[in-house]
């Protein structure tokens, strides 16, 4: 059986992610996740999103960026401690041309600045013991007037609004063993185990076989709440960073992922997890039953397998067919 392992939320774009036993999922994902960004205001990357890829800001996964729904304030906790405050509903009666514009991964996108205080706090943040030129930043929150929709850019997503997360709604893993496994084997023998935390995903699925989830479709969590899984997620630079130090724990992450799955694709790119659209909203908790409504298109290798190899490629990606219930 498959089950929701664990619930992550991620309040602060490319910053510290929280656990929650219990989420409320929303057309947009889990409320509140990726609901602010930090943006460049200076130099080449003027209006262009910072985040742990930028260099010289890994250290923004140490951030805390916690919501409180009762004072309606988003808290920021910084190392060393430093804090900062901003309301959740600031800016939301702002007209739609008073909003700022800047370059999410190429994708032109709106934000609500969050004033100078907390801009100061970042970039005080990031600047200290810094070697190379300042960072000049501002902190933007998602506008409720002007919603994100989903980049014409990925066709197979509908245009269904977003937060500032890449792509989509919601990020999902099974099991990571197979790639740590064949990159300490076969690949390299010293290769560092990569780091779950550093997927950053929303979802971790328990019972789900390594690379399980490139298969599923359609699910139901719980009692009401339905995802629809449409690709594998491509992973960048972000795995490389220990999400716990702020530091790149793993340079060559990224590389080795590329070849673990080219063995099963035949294409160097480094996928691992699936990313949704959320199709019925809801509540979700851990332990919560993922019952599969439907499959993705299989690889074409399966077409060529008789009965024994078919099942066997089955289990071993813990893909469990209708007509085969006694699948473990």
């Amino acid at each position: 059986m498959i089950t929701v392992g664990k619930i992550k939320r991620f309040v602060g774009k490319s910053m510290q992610g929280e656990e929650l036993d219990r989420a409320e999922i929303v057309k947009t994902g889990i409320r509140y996740d990726r609901m602010v960004a930090l943006v460049s205001v200076d130099g080449a990357n003027n209006r262009k999103l910072i985040s742990q890829r930028t260099p010289g800001c890994q250290m923004l996964a140490l951030v805390k960026a916690r919501v409180d729904e009762t004072s309606r304030l988003i808290h920021f906790a910084f190392p060393g401690g430093a804090a900062a405050s901003v309301p959740m509903d600031m800016g939301a009666n702002l007209p739609a041309e008073k909003l700022e514009s800047f370059d999410l991964h190429g994708d032109p996108v709106l934000g609500i600045d969050c004033g100078d205080e907390v801009a100061y706090a970042f970039q005080n943040y990031l600047n200290a013991g810094r070697q190379l030129s300042s960072i000049s930043c501002r902190l933007m929150l998602l506008p409720p007037q002007a919603p994100r929709l989903i980049s014409k850019a990925h066709a197979d997503f509908p245009r269904w609004p977003v937060s500032y997360a890449d792509k989509v709604h919601i990020l999902a893993i099974g099991k990571m063993d197979e790639f740590n496994n064949i990159a300490a084997g076969k690949l390299d023998p010293k290769a560092v185990p990569l780091k779950e935390d550093s997927l950053r995903a929303n979802l971790k699925l328990k019972g789900l076989r390594p690379y399980g989830e490139d298969f599923i479709g359609r699910v139901r969590i719980g009692r009401d709440v339905v995802l629809d899984f449409r690709r594998s997620a491509e992973r960048c630079s972000i795995i490389t960073v220990d999400q716990d130090t702020g530091e790149i724990y793993n340079p060559l992450a990224v590389k080795l992922l590329a070849q673990v799955r080219s063995e099963r694709t035949g294409e160097q790119v480094p996928l691992l997890g699936a990313l949704a659209v959320v199709e019925t909203p809801g509540w979700i908790q851990t332990g919560d039953k993922v019952e599969i409504l439907s499959w993705r298109s299989l690889p074409e290798v399966v077409a060529g397998m008789d009965d024994g190899q078919r099942d066997a490629f089955y289990a071993r990606h813990g893909i469990w067919p209708a007509s085969r219930p006694d699948l473990p």
